[in-house]
């Protein structure tokens, strides 16, 4: 802890995919809200907030930088729209070759690299729940919303949801229920490279088909020395490479599984 406060900073650790680590220091006027992730594994987001003090009044300001994994800023957008007195930090953003993506609870934004946004509302009765990216390197959410399966048992059911393709259509591309009666508690799913989905709960990882009627476990999470808390986040790329952010032993891993062909 530093006596002053002005001399504070966040300091930022990335780690490549041979586990070279890069430390950047950001200080106070220059600090982070917020990190994303882009479909380009070469850079991530950094949600920051600058401000100045006039007249006795704080001024803030809002902006995204897009930034190499050795700290380097590709890009910046200033977010005048976001103003800390009439609105709250997004829940998380995430980023193509082209836009930028925040999400609320009920509605998320649309941001070009010209800082020109868009604004859209959920669909009826669904919340965000996570961003996710597709096998062709496409931005998805994952919605939720609660549903009444009988007078005793009350389920959450989740649709993933394509964003800004050319159309600007937003296509339901999956729908899963939490309470699978084939699986324990259903915690993520996507669209595998191949056509497939992929499925984690807190037993395994699975592929099947999109009805789900075949059904394989393709890793075991005892078998395999994992103790599961909560799974955060799944995809694939276009070689069927698996990526998976879990909790294990309370500490957050990332792990890394080859491409399973169709048997």
């Amino acid at each position: 802890m530093f006596e002053d406060y002005q001399k504070s900073y966040d300091e930022l650790v990335c780690v490549d995919e041979q586990l070279n680590k890069n430390m950047m220091k950001y200080p106070l006027n220059d600090q982070i809200m917020m990190l994303g992730g882009t479909t380009d594994r070469g850079s991530f987001l950094a949600l920051k907030m600058d401000y100045s003090l006039e007249n006795g009044e704080y001024f803030y300001k809002y902006y995204v930088e897009r930034c190499s994994n050795d700290g380097k800023i590709l890009k910046t957008i200033t977010l005048d729209f976001m103003n800390p007195k009439d609105i709250d930090l997004p829940i998380a953003i995430i980023a193509n070759d082209d836009i930028v993506f925040f999400a609320w609870e009920k509605c998320y934004y649309e941001i070009s690299n010209k800082g020109e946004f868009q604004v859209f509302d959920m669909p009826s009765d669904y919340k965000f729940y996570r961003f996710i990216l597709l096998p062709d390197g496409k931005v998805a959410m994952d919605l939720c919303c609660i549903v009444q399966k009988n007078e005793d048992i009350i389920s959450i059911k989740h649709i993933i949801m394509e964003l800004g393709n050319e159309e600007n259509e937003k296509n339901t591309i999956m729908e899963y229920d939490e309470l699978d009666d084939r699986m324990d508690w259903l915690c993520a799913a996507n669209i595998y490279y191949d056509g497939r989905v992929i499925l984690a709960d807190m037993e395994g990882i699975y592929l099947a088909d999109k009805e789900r009627i075949n059904l394989c476990k393709i890793f075991d999470w005892k078998e395999n020395g994992f103790p599961i808390s909560y799974i955060y986040n799944l995809a694939s790329d276009n070689s069927g490479t698996i990526f998976i952010l879990i909790e294990s032993d309370k500490i957050p891993k990332l792990l890394v599984l080859k491409a399973y062909e169709r048997h």
